[in-house]
């Protein structure tokens, strides 16, 4: 059923590997969640690869997860000039429009001697938000999907696509219902990107270069720019996403000036290991996912760098007609807890204050992730990405790397208590022989908390002439007690 809808591949900001993302538009699930480590030079703000090394990468993970190559797909690439554009006048129509911004986008320096692509989309009060890219580097690119007879059907910005998902996942229902004005701080190790939104308008925003080697005033530098962006601006809620490993996430709640919530979603290896992670791992981004989304929604459009032509290579229209199947946003929120998209810390500033000292010495001392979101008294969302497998880092860090190969996970839900020690789990899957399937078992129940009941079950199934075996796993931690 999975190659039945496109695909979103994201080149992630760490420029260290590449996302694969594919989402049922019908059902309302992520079908796949993978990656692949793949390494780009970034000399003079180009990006930099080898056409062939890309090509094979990228047909290994159509592969892997048994995507046929004529799948439409998007393409999501981290930012190389994000702004917005004043017109000065009316545009007929979008190609005049291109030229005035591609005129506006050759003042700069970086466009002196290179050649710029430019996608862009409305912002609110008439102006247009944009983002520029090498034409030859977006060319290059679109000649390695023509290889691959893979229908290309948009190249979106990073900043967009985080936007889109944080959007269409309900992380910020209230501010799109209410037409609340919130911000998004996206953060890298070189760039810092500001969006003030109202609802789901794009109103102003500010990319910038930011320099994380200088240690002792990352912080500073990252307060300041936020104050006088959105010093004067009465937001409902400011979400920050740290694509950076050099910026302790925590420290921001901190140095930040605002009272209000915050969500911080972090996107880094190192940050997942501090947390409990056994090994440093990516999780699959916010990129990644709104990539994925993007024809599931009518706002948020994409800032498409795409050649018209680059959409009809291999494209199978029934594919296309596909993807115009929609379904409610609530439906996504659901699969989107299920599974923990990236690492959400949710508060707001007073009551973080008095956590964040302590907080900061348990992560430096490296102790679980339970014991550090007890104490916390927050909600810890995380999901890495095990082939196609999706698992619960908070919960059982091992439930897809322990997975026999003839096995599968078909879904993992969890329901969370007031604390983290109180939690409803419930994990299905099937597998083809029950031998190594026991085994498993016994051993995701010595990884689970000493208080933890496990109550497995496994029953054979004869379909079709088929034999095999679908199994559950019911966790449910032991009653608080009643105050």
């Amino acid at each position: 059923m999975s190659n039945r809808f496109p695909v979103c591949i994201n080149i992630n900001s760490t420029l260290t590997h590449l996302e694969m993302v594919q989402f049922d538009y019908k059902q309302g699930v992520f079908w796949v969640m993978d990656n692949e480590p793949f390494a780009f030079d970034q000399t003079s703000r180009e990006m930099e690869y080898d056409e062939e090394t890309f090509e094979m990468a990228i047909k290994r993970m159509f592969t892997r997860n048994k995507i046929p190559l004529r799948t439409p797909t998007y393409l999501v690439l981290p930012s190389f000039f994000t702004r917005q554009f004043t017109p000065a006048e009316e545009y007929d129509n979008e190609v005049e429009l291109e030229v005035a911004l591609i005129s506006e986008v050759e003042r700069f320096y970086v466009f002196k001697s290179i050649d710029p692509k430019v996608g862009f989309a409305p912002a609110k009060g008439g102006q247009m938000l944009y983002s520029a890219y090498p034409l030859a580097a977006i060319q290059s690119m679109e000649n390695v999907f023509a290889e691959l007879k893979i229908p290309l059907i948009a190249i979106d910005c990073n900043y967009t696509a985080i936007i889109r998902a944080l959007v269409s996942l309900g992380l910020v229902e209230r501010e799109v219902t209410e037409e609340l004005k919130w911000a998004v701080v996206v953060l890298s190790d070189t760039t810092i990107f500001m969006a003030v939104i109202e609802g789901q308008i794009v109103e102003k925003v500010l990319e910038s270069p930011l320099d994380t080697t200088q240690k002792d005033t990352i912080m500073g530098d990252i307060a300041e720019d936020f104050k006088q962006f959105c010093g004067f601006e009465v937001l409902n809620k400011v979400v920050i996403v740290n694509n950076s490993e050099k910026i302790y996430s925590t420290k921001l709640l901190e140095v930040l000036e605002f009272d209000g919530p915050k969500d911080i979603f972090d996107q880094n290896p190192n940050t997942m290991k501090t947390y409990g992670n056994q090994d440093a791992a990516y999780p699959s981004s916010l990129e990644a996912v709104g990539g994925a989304l993007i024809e599931h929604v009518d706002y948020v459009p994409p800032l498409d760098m795409s050649s018209p032509d680059s959409q009809d290579v291999g494209a199978d229209e029934e594919l296309k007609n596909k993807i115009a199947i929609g379904i409610g946003v609530a439906g996504v929120v659901f699969y989107a807890i299920q599974m923990g998209i990236s690492t959400m810390i949710s508060g707001n500033m007073e009551n973080l204050k008095r956590e964040t000292s302590k907080v900061e010495n348990k992560i430096n001392n490296q102790l679980s992730s339970l014991k550090l979101l007890s104490d916390a008294k927050q909600q810890f969302y995380v999901k890495l990405v095990q082939d196609s497998n999706i698992t619960f880092n908070n919960v059982m860090i091992k439930i897809a790397e322990a997975l026999p190969p003839d096995a599968w996970i078909k879904s993992v839900k969890l329901t969370t208590g007031n604390t983290v020690q109180s939690y409803d789990m419930v994990v299905e899957g099937s597998a083809l022989s029950s031998g190594p399937l026991n085994d498993y078992l016994n051993q995701i129940a010595g990884q689970l908390p000493a208080e933890t009941n496990l109550k497995p079950q496994v029953n054979p199934v004869n379909k079709d002439g088929n034999r095999y075996f679908e199994f559950k796993l019911f966790s449910e931690a032991k009653q608080e007690p009643k105050k």
